[in-house]
């Protein structure tokens, strides 16, 4: 593969303590540098953090990216400014909380060829307790079943394809995904991760890797209490039928995301329409205990 890429790290102030534990794996890949990206001012609690972890390593770089109120979500304008300051096309990029492995290096050398823009890595969750237990064992299973990846926040790209798909002032307008209310317009509920990739699948190809590229430290944003809610409210305006939203509330431990939906029918349709959703879905849900139940009874071949 070409060595050619660099690696965007973006580290909030209230992460210096994650940088110990990630900050080696992501200077054992062999990039060209290190971008992290990190809030102006800089600490000096984050700056020694990022010194005691970095053993003099002279590919790695801080960039110090000042809030900018013309952008909405301020992480969407750091990570970017990173992409901006490395020295290579080919970038990988996740943020300080993920420590991967060097299955990164397969999806960096993807892109780039055959109109190929991003390359996504899946992860594996090491926090959250046993509702972790049950997300990863899911994922799992639905990744071995259809035989596909999703997207993650651990992903490689092409930055003249970004710069070619993306349009920074439609970027700039998108709200924090977990600012209070729901915003309506293109990305009410997304990172602004998955925005660029929105972005980016409409013009160059966009991969997702059944291969694991690392592990998370932390739980994902949508698996917390504020992502659960929005994701319970997105599915009631989307006119999700209730089995949709049980099934995949239990399936990724996401209790509030059905008393998220459930609530947003009553206060939008009453109680009959909380009674209404149930009894729709109870047809399928019976449907889906025959159908496993067949499966399971039939004679191998």
């Amino acid at each position: 593969m070409d060595p050619a890429f660099s690696v965007v790290v973006d580290i909030a102030e209230s992460d210096y303590d994650l940088i110990p534990r990630s900050l080696s794996s992501w200077l054992a890949l062999p990039s060209r540098d290190v971008i992290l990206c990190v809030d102006w001012p800089a600490s000096e609690r984050l700056k020694n953090a990022i010194t005691a972890s970095s053993g003099g390593d002279p590919r790695l770089r801080v960039v110090e990216v000042r809030r900018d109120p013309a952008w909405n979500f301020h992480q969407a304008h750091v990570r970017r400014t990173g992409f901006k300051a490395a020295s290579s096309d080919r970038i990988l990029t996740g943020d300080i909380d993920v420590v991967p492995n060097a299955n990164c290096l397969e999806a960096v050398s993807m892109v780039g060829k055959g109109d190929v823009g991003l390359v996504s890595l899946s992860k594996r969750r090491g926090e959250g307790g046993l509702a972790e237990v049950v997300r990863n064992w899911t994922r799992m299973v639905v990744s071995s079943a259809t035989k596909k990846g999703r997207f993650t926040g651990l992903y490689a790209l092409y930055r003249p394809f970004w710069l070619d798909s993306e349009v920074e002032e439609e970027v700039m307008r998108i709200p924090h995904p977990e600012s209070p209310g729901f915003v309506v317009g293109r990305f009410p509920y997304r990172g602004e991760d998955a925005v660029l990739r929105d972005y980016m699948v409409r013009k160059h190809r966009v991969l997702y890797l059944l291969l694991v590229g690392g592990t998370d430290l932390r739980v994902a944003l949508g698996d917390r209490p504020v992502g659960q809610v929005k994701l319970g409210v997105k599915y009631a305006r989307e006119r999700k039928s209730m089995d949709y939203v049980l099934l995949r509330s239990l399936a990724y431990a996401r209790p509030k995301t059905m008393g998220a939906y459930a609530l947003t029918i009553a206060h939008e349709k009453g109680s009959l329409g909380v009674v209404a959703a149930y009894a729709a879905s109870i047809p399928r849900l019976g449907r889906l205990a025959l159908s496993f139940a067949f499966k399971a009874s039939s004679p191998k071949p």
